[in-house]
């Protein structure tokens, strides 16, 4: 609740008020005269002040990471656009997109082994069907290649990422979920 106070103050405080724990708390102070650690027990959400964030969050080196996420992604959907114009799908989910690396650049190589530990969300974050990572760039740093993916799609998600000997039409993430 503290984390929304500022945005739905009515509701956080309403909720805050009727906090199980923090009644619980000033029952047993006031029935047993007990003095229970309350310090985290407020009259108000409101009274809390901020969270502390964790140092980890604030690093120079994580902000420069999405930063050239970021602008990796606005170039590929600066890619997807152009080949869409030239109507080689319709939405963006029927693509799949190779990103090539020049790996004699050493801070190319560093962004490469990042993006690749991060391999398995990256589609998402792009909001196409299939990112794949190459290392044969001759550009200084990453070329963005569009192509349309030649997989199926699954019915439930929409992402195109189904073999085509697939017959019930649902990938194996979906088929976990349901």
């Amino acid at each position: 609740t503290k984390l929304l106070a500022p945005i739905c103050c009515f509701t956080a405080e309403d909720v805050y008020q009727h906090n199980p724990t923090k009644n619980l708390i000033q029952q047993l102070n006031s029935k047993n005269n007990n003095n229970i650690d309350n310090n985290d027990i407020q009259d108000s959400v409101f009274l809390h002040g901020w969270l502390n964030i964790d140092s980890d969050w604030t690093s120079s080196s994580l902000t420069d990471k999405w930063d050239k996420l970021r602008a990796l992604r606005s170039t590929v959907h600066k890619s997807l656009e152009n080949a869409r114009n030239q109507k080689l799908f319709k939405n963006n989910l029927e693509s799949k997109v190779l990103i090539n690396f020049n790996l004699n650049n050493p801070e190319s190589q560093q962004y490469h082994q990042w993006l690749i530990k991060h391999f398995d969300e990256l589609h998402l974050f792009f909001g196409v069907s299939e990112i794949l990572i190459n290392d044969n760039s001759t550009s200084d740093e990453y070329e963005i290649e569009v192509y349309r993916s030649d997989k199926g799609k699954c019915d439930r998600c929409w992402l195109y990422i189904l073999e085509e000997s697939s017959d019930d039409h649902i990938c194996p993430r979906c088929k976990s979920i349901v």
